[in-house]
């Protein structure tokens, strides 16, 4: 069994390793929602969330994938 300091610290690994991540897919969308305006491509697609759910819910059996997208939608 390992110790709880070993624990923490894989966690504290992990929690960098998906800050840097989720600042990268920020950063993608910030991207897509500014082609979008200058494209003037309405920022929000609910058939493209819609598909996004589906393909993305076994990616993440234990959070809501819906969660991750609202925290990334621009507006």
């Amino acid at each position: 069994m390992k110790s709880l300091e070993d624990c923490r610290k894989a966690i504290g690994e992990i929690d960098a390793r998906a800050a840097e991540l989720f600042e990268q897919r920020m950063l993608e969308c910030r991207s897509v929602a500014e082609f979008k305006r200058a494209h003037a491509l309405p920022v929000e697609d609910a058939a493209r969330e819609e598909q996004l759910l589906r393909r993305n819910a076994s990616l993440f059996p234990t959070i809501p994938y819906a969660s991750i997208m609202s925290a990334s939608n621009a507006r």
